[in-house]
């Protein structure tokens, strides 16, 4: 399920910007399925991350989700623009903060109000002590060695 669509980008951007960064130089005609790629691709890193500890994909996605789809989906699309130069250090803080909120979320630092955690979590890794290991140091280093 999206979570945002190609009007979600018109907020940010104008039609004429949209339209180059989807190919057109010219700026006059936007690339649909660029943008459709860019917003299922969004989305799947949003329900990928958030699989196990929400019900995914959300029927009705709250706000803190479509902001971190509408961010990941305008930096695939200037991902793509910019392909063979660098990418605008704005536009590379805004992913790195829409994944860190994705972490943060996927680990319940942050709850989503109203959205109950689903009991199908993935397990938690748990670190043993030296004393709990089957192998030994030694073992362990010379696996592999020819």
């Amino acid at each position: 399920m999206a979570y945002i669509s190609e009007s979600d980008f018109l907020k940010e951007l104008s039609s004429e910007e949209l339209a180059r960064l989807t190919g057109d130089p010219s700026g006059a005609t936007i690339d649909h399925e660029r943008t459709g790629i860019a917003i299922t691709r969004s989305c799947a890193v949003i329900d990928t991350m958030l699989h196990g500890k929400y019900g995914v994909p959300f029927a009705s996605p709250p706000e803190i989700i479509i902001k971190i789809a509408a961010d990941l989906a305008v930096a695939h699309l200037l991902e793509f623009y910019y392909k063979s130069s660098s990418l605008p250090p704005t536009i590379a803080w805004r992913k790195v903060n829409a994944m860190n909120l994705l972490k943060k979320i996927a680990a319940g630092e942050i709850i989503l109000t109203g959205y109950t955690a689903t009991s199908d979590a993935p397990p938690a890794i748990v670190c043993r002590t030296r004393q709990q290991r089957l192998f030994s140091d030694e073992v362990l280093n010379n696996y592999g060695d020819d």
